[in-house]
C-alpha cells in the first residue's frame, strides 16, 4: 500500500478515535492559473509568493493544467511572481483573505525584453467562492462609525438582522444558532444564548468573515450562520498602537423617557457627567526575522455609566379600589442610577516556523470583568439590581500548518475557552433573599437580585485536524479536497439559584411610594389569576457538570471542471455525545449532511458568475436539553397566597409558617405534608437522580440538533477592477425542534408529578425563512468608496425556541396537555420577532489628503423595518375546564392538568414597531512624521439625526377576574369582559424600547 495514502488514513482515524474537533479557517488558499497570450496552460512555471504576512517565502510549480495550488497563507496582501525560461517575468498582485480562495490569473508572454511586468489581480476573491460570504478587514471596520465586536462585525453582512433577545440571527435562524470563531478557537459566550464572548482587543483583529449560506462540509455545528475572526500576527518589522478613547455618559442624548422623567420627576437623576477613558494597545514585531514573531495586546476600561430601571405602571382606580388603596395611583418613569464597570484583558500571540512549511501558532488571552450594580434581569428597583458581579475569563488556543508536499497539507487546531459567572447576593435572611417579581410590571424585579452568589463555570474546548490534498487532472479539472474529523465540547457546572433564600413572590399588584419605589401587595382571591404566587426554588441536587459534545467527520471537494464551471461537493457527518449536570445522557445521536453548490462563469473570467445550492446544516444541541438534568436546577414550587392583604414580605412569611403543614422549616427540608398542600397548584420535583424520579427526560434513543435545509440562488458580477455586486436568494426550512411532550402516555415520576418527555419534531412547529441580498462595493479614483447592502426577508413561524430570560428553550406550547392546546388560536403562525422585511447598510468613505494631513470622512446609513407583534393573554381554565370546551381534567391521566390556556387575540404579527433609520459619521484625521510615526484622532457620531424610533414595547394583555367563561374552539373573547389591554401596551417602558440616541465618541492615539 502506498505510505503516504497509508499515513492520511491513519492520521483520519487517529483523529476520530480521540474526536479532535475543527472549525473556521484562519488562512486562505490561492488556486491560480498562468497561461500564455493565446489562453494555452503553462506547466512547469515556477509561482514564488511573497507578503508581510508570511514568514519567508512560498513557491509551487503549474500543473498540466496551468494551475497551481498554494495553502495554509495568512491573511495579506501577495506579490506573486511567475519565472519560466523563455518567457517575462510577470509579478502580480493579489489579496488572500480567511476562508476563501483566491483565483488570480497570470498571461505570459515571450521574452523580448528583461522588464518585469507588474500587473494587479484581475478577479475578485469576493466573488470566487461557492460560499455566501463577506469578509471584513480591521482597517476597514476601524474607519466606521459602529462597534468592532464579532456581533457588530456580522450585522453589516447582508442577511443578519438583530435577533429577537440580543443576540444576532443569521437567515431567520434563532441567535443560539451561530458558531462564533477566534484564531480557531469557539467563543461562543455560552451554550444558552448563543452570543459571541469579548475575549479579543478591538485593535488587534485583523479580519471577519461572515458565512451565511452555501457553506462548505468543514463548517459545522450551526443552522444559522458563522462568524470567524484572527488577530494579528506580527511581522518582520516592528509595528504597534496606542489608542485612549473617550466617552461620557452626558454626551448621549436621552430617550423620549429620559427626557419626560427629567422634566416631571423630581428625583431624576442626570447622567454621569465623567469622561470614561479606555486605553488600547498592540505591539508586534520579530523575535527572529521570518522564524519567530509575537503579538501583545491589551485593553483597560473602566466606565461609570447611567443606566435605568423600567418605568412603572401605575394601579387603575378600579384596581386601587378593589384593594382598599386611594384611587389615582401614580408610577415613576424609568429611572436612573450609575452602573461602573471594571475591565482588562492582555493577549500575547506568537507565530513560529519550525522548518520550511511548518508553522505554529500560539495565543492566549486573559479578562477580568467586575461590575456594580447589573441589571442582569429588567428590575423596577435598585433593590432588584445585582450589587457586585464579576466575569473573568480566559481563551487559548494552538494552531499547526504543514505542507507536508505542494499538494497535501495538514492544520491541527487545539482551543479552549474558560468563563465563569459570580452574581447575585449571599444573605440567610428570609426576607432579605426574597425576589419579587412584579407580575403586573412586566415581571421586572425588586429587593433580592437573580441569583444566589455563587459562582458558575461555562467552558468550550475544541480540536481540529484537517488534511487537505489537491489533485490535477486534464480531462476533469482539478480537485481541492478537504477531510477530517472535528469535536467541540461545552461544559457548563452552575447552580441555578433563582434567589438567594430560594424564595421568590410574586404580587399581582404593585403600587409606588412617594420616592418612586415599588410596594408588593400581597393578597389573593383564590384565584391562580388574581392572587400573589409564593414559589420555593430549591436546588435539591448539586451541580456535577454537563458535558455537551459534537463530534464530526467530512469531506469536501471543490472542483474546478474548467474555467467556466466549478462546484463545491461535500458530505458531512455529525455525531451528539450529550451528559447533562446529574451525569443522564441525553443524545447519542448522529446526521448525515449534504452540501452541493454549482457555480457557472459563461466567459470565465469572472465577470459574471451564476450559482445554485442545496444544502443541510446541523446545529449542535443547546443548553435547552439540560431541562431534563436535575443537577444544579431549581425544584419548583407555587402556592396561592391566601392570606390578609399585607405589603410585608416577613407577613407572608408568617402566613406560611403558621398555615402550612409543617410551616416553613417542613417546606425547606423538602416534606411532602408540607409541600402538598390545599393552597399548592404547580410542582416540579425530582427528589433524586433516578430515572423514576425525574419529572424531565429525554425521548428514547436520546436528542437530537435541530437541522435546516437550505436551497440557494446567486448572481454575481465584477466591476472592472474596481468592485462587484452580488445577489442571492436565500430559502430555508428548520426543523428537528427540540419540544415538550406531555400527553397521555406520558405518566408522572415518583413524586406524581406529569412527567415531560424532551423530544424532537419536524411537524409539531414551523419555521421558515426568505430572503433576497443584495450586496457591492466600488472605489472610484476620486478616493471615494461606495458600499452597502439591502435584505428582504420574511421569517416565519410558530416556534421561536429562545426568551429573553432563559435563551434557548424548548417548546411545549401545543405539545404538552395537547387536549388544553387543540385549538386554533393556540399558537397560530405568523412573523417571528427577529423578522425584519427591510434591512439596508449603506456605508460611503472618501480620503483626503492635504499638507496638514490625512483626512477621511465615513458615512452609515442603516434603515430597519419595525419589528412585529401581536396581543395574546392567559385564559383562567383552572376548575372550568368544561365551561371552555374543555374536558373534564378528570377524565385524564394528569396529575396537574394546566390551569390556564394561551389564547391569541390577534395573529402574532397584527402590530409592529417602529421602523427606524440612523445616520453615522466618522471623521478620521492622521499626520504621519518621518514616514513612520502617525498621531491620530478620530470623532465618532452615531445616529447624528438623534432618532428616537421605539423598537419594542410592552404586551401585556390582563385576564378579567371572575370573566364569564366562552367555548374556546368557536367563540372569541371580549375586550373588557375577558381581557383588557394593559394601560402600557404597545408603549416603551424601559430606554431600550428606543433606538439608542445620539452618541459622541473620540479616540486619540499613535500608532507605528
Amino acid at each position: 500500500m502506498n505510505t503516504r495514502f497509508t499515513n492520511v488514513v491513519f492520521g483520519v482515524v487517529f483523529a476520530a478515535l480521540f474526536a479532535f474537533p475543527a472549525f473556521a479557517q484562519q488562512t486562505g488558499n490561492m488556486n491560480g492559473s498562468v497561461e500564455d497570450a493565446n489562453g494555452e496552460p503553462l506547466p512547469g512555471v515556477v509561482i514564488t509568493l511573497e507578503s508581510p504576512a508570511l514568514q519567508g517565502t512560498r513557491t509551487a510549480v503549474s500543473a498540466e493544467t496551468g494551475q497551481f495550488l498554494t495553502r495554509l497563507l495568512p491573511a495579506g496582501i501577495y506579490t506573486v511572481t511567475a519565472t519560466m525560461p523563455g518567457m517575462k517575468t510577470v509579478k502580480l498582485e493579489t489579496r488572500v483573505a480567511i476562508g476563501t480562495t483566491s483565483r488570480p490569473r497570470l498571461v505570459m508572454e515571450p521574452e523580448g525584453t528583461s522588464e518585469v511586468l507588474v500587473v494587479v489581480a484581475d478577479r475578485v476573491f469576493e466573488l470566487d467562492t461557492t460560499q455566501v460570504a463577506s469578509n471584513f478587514e480591521g482597517d476597514f471596520v476601524e474607519k466606521l462609525p459602529r462597534g468592532r465586536d464579532l456581533q457588530s462585525v456580522a450585522r453589516l453582512a447582508p442577511g443578519v438582522t438583530t435577533g429577537a433577545f440580543g443576540g444576532i440571527s443569521i437567515n431567520g435562524a434563532a441567535a443560539t444558532e451561530n458558531v462564533f470563531m477566534l484564531n480557531g478557537a469557539f467563543v461562543n459566550g455560552d451554550g444558552i444564548r448563543g452570543r459571541a464572548d469579548n475575549l479579543f482587543i478591538e485593535d488587534d483583529i485583523q479580519e471577519t468573515q461572515v458565512i451565511t449560506g452555501n457553506a462548505s462540509a468543514e463548517h459545522g455545528f450551526f443552522v444559522g450562520g458563522v462568524v470567524n475572526s484572527i488577530t494579528k500576527s506580527g511581522g518582520n518589522e516592528f509595528h504597534g498602537t496606542f489608542r485612549a478613547s473617550l466617552s461620557n455618559d452626558d454626551w448621549l442624548a436621552r430617550t423620549p423617557l429620559q427626557k419626560e422623567d427629567r422634566a416631571n420627576n423630581p428625583n431624576y437623576e442626570p447622567p454621569v457627567d465623567k469622561i470614561n477613558k479606555e486605553y488600547t494597545f498592540t505591539f508586534n514585531g520579530p523575535v527572529i526575522k521570518d522564524r519567530l514573531w509575537f503579538a501583545v495586546a491589551g485593553r483597560k476600561f473602566d466606565t461609570e455609566l447611567t443606566e435605568n430601571l423600567q418605568g412603572g405602571v401605575a394601579l387603575s382606580d378600579a384596581d386601587a379600589t378593589r384593594l382598599g388603596l386611594p384611587t389615582g395611583q401614580t408610577a415613576p418613569d424609568g429611572r436612573g442610577y450609575t452602573e461602573t464597570t471594571e475591565r482588562q484583558r492582555i493577549q500575547l500571540k506568537l507565530t513560529g516556523t519550525l522548518a520550511e512549511g511548518h508553522t505554529v501558532v500560539a495565543s492566549y488571552l486573559d479578562d477580568e470583568v467586575d461590575v456594580i450594580n447589573r441589571q442582569g434581569f429588567t428590575a423596577i428597583s435598585l433593590s432588584g439590581v445585582d450589587p457586585a458581579a464579576s466575569f473573568p475569563g480566559s481563551l487559548l488556543s494552538f494552531n499547526y500548518r504543514g505542507v507536508i508536499t505542494p499538494a497535501f497539507t495538514v492544520d491541527a487546531n487545539y482551543a479552549e475557552r474558560t468563563g465563569d459567572l459570580a452574581s447575585g447576593i449571599i444573605t440567610n435572611d428570609r426576607v432579605a433573599g426574597t425576589t419579587i417579581l412584579h407580575q403586573d410590571q412586566g415581571n421586572a424585579y425588586s429587593n433580592a437580585p437573580f441569583g444566589g452568589g455563587g459562582v458558575a463555570e461555562r467552558n468550550s474546548e475544541n480540536w481540529n485536524l484537517k488534511f487537505s490534498y489537491f489533485y490535477n487532472s486534464t480531462n476533469l479539472g482539478s480537485h481541492d479536497f478537504t477531510f477530517g474529523a472535528q469535536s467541540l465540547t461545552e461544559t457548563r457546572q452552575e447552580n441555578n439559584f433563582q434567589s438567594p433564600s430560594g424564595w421568590q413572590f410574586r404580587p399581582q399588584y404593585t403600587r409606588f411610594d412617594s420616592s418612586g419605589e415599588p410596594i408588593p401587595i400581597f393578597q389573593g382571591d383564590g384565584t391562580i389569576g388574581g392572587s400573589t404566587w409564593i414559589v420555593y426554588f430549591p436546588v435539591i441536587n448539586l451541580s456535577q457538570g454537563s458535558d455537551f459534545t459534537t463530534e464530526a467527520l467530512f469531506l469536501n471537494d471543490v472542483w474546478t471542471l474548467n474555467e467556466n464551471w466549478y462546484f463545491n461537493l461535500g458530505l458531512r457527518y455529525d455525531r451528539n455525545d450529550t451528559s447533562a449536570e446529574d451525569g443522564q445522557e441525553l443524545s447519542s445521536t448522529s446526521n448525515v449532511s449534504p452540501r452541493l453548490t454549482i457555480n457557472y462563469d459563461p466567459r470565465g473570467d469572472g465577470v459574471h458568475q451564476f450559482s445554485v445550492g442545496y444544502n443541510v446544516y446541523s446545529g449542535k444541541l443547546n443548553d435547552a436539553a439540560q431541562d431534563g438534568s436535575t443537577s444544579g436546577s431549581p425544584a419548583i414550587f407555587a402556592w396561592i397566597y391566601d392570606g390578609p392583604q399585607t405589603e410585608s414580605i416577613a407577613d407572608v412569611h408568617a402566613w406560611i409558617d403558621q398555615t402550612f403543614p409543617g410551616g416553613l422549616a417542613g417546606v425547606e427540608a423538602i416534606d411532602i405534608n408540607s409541600i402538598q398542600n390545599p393552597y399548592l397548584w404547580f410542582q416540579d420535583y425530582s427528589p433524586d437522580t433516578s430515572f423514576e424520579s425525574l419529572s424531565v427526560v429525554p425521548q428514547a434513543g436520546g436528542l437530537d440538533a435541530s437541522d435546516v435545509t437550505e436551497i440557494s440562488l446567486g448572481y454575481k458580477h465584477k466591476l472592472g477592477n474596481r468592485g462587484y455586486l452580488k445577489s442571492d436568494i436565500i430559502m430555508r426550512e428548520y426543523g428537528n425542534f427540540l419540544i415538550d411532550v406531555i400527553d397521555s402516555t406520558t405518566g408522572q415520576n415518583s413524586f406524581g408529578v406529569d412527567r415531560t418527555v424532551l423530544s424532537n419534531c419536524d411537524d409539531c412547529y414551523e419555521r421558515e425563512y426568505f430572503g433576497i441580498n443584495l450586496s457591492g462595493q466600488y472605489r472610484f479614483e476620486n478616493e471615494i468608496t461606495l458600499g452597502g447592502n439591502y435584505t428582504y426577508s420574511q421569517a416565519e413561524g410558530n416556534i421561536n425556541g429562545e426568551t429573553s430570560g432563559s435563551g434557548s428553550i424548548s417548546t411545549g406550547r401545543v405539545t404538552t396537555y395537547p387536549e388544553y392546546a387543540n385549538y386554533d388560536r393556540a399558537n397560530p403562525t405568523g412573523l417571528l420577532p427577529e423578522n425584519i422585511d427591510h434591512t439596508l447598510r449603506l456605508w460611503a468613505a472618501y480620503d483626503l489628503n492635504t499638507s496638514v494631513g490625512t483626512f477621511n470622512f465615513s458615512g452609515l446609513l442603516n434603515y430597519f423595518s419595525g419589528i412585529p407583534y401581536g396581543a395574546s393573554y392567559n385564559v383562567q381554565i383552572g376548575g372550568r375546564e368544561t365551561e371552555f370546551g374543555f374536558p373534564d381534567p378528570s377524565t385524564l391521566p394528569y396529575s396537574e392538568p394546566p390551569q390556564e390556556a394561551t389564547y391569541y387575540i390577534t395573529d402574532p404579527d397584527a402590530f409592529s414597531f417602529d421602523s427606524f433609520t440612523s445616520v453615522d459619521l466618522a471623521v478620521n484625521y492622521s499626520y504621519t512624521i518621518q514616514s513612520r510615526y502617525e498621531l491620530f484622532v478620530q470623532l465618532e457620531i452615531t445616529n447624528l439625526l438623534n432618532g428616537d424610533a421605539q423598537i419594542d414595547g410592552n404586551q401585556t394583555v390582563n385576564p378579567v377576574s371572575g370573566a364569564p367563561a366562552f367555548n374556546i374552539y368557536n367563540e372569541t373573547p371580549v375586550e373588557n369582559v375577558h381581557y383588557t389591554f394593559g394601560p402600557a401596551f404597545g408603549e416603551a417602558t424601559s430606554n431600550a424600547d428606543y433606538q439608542t440616541p445620539r452618541q459622541i465618541g473620540i479616540d486619540i492615539g499613535f500608532r507605528f
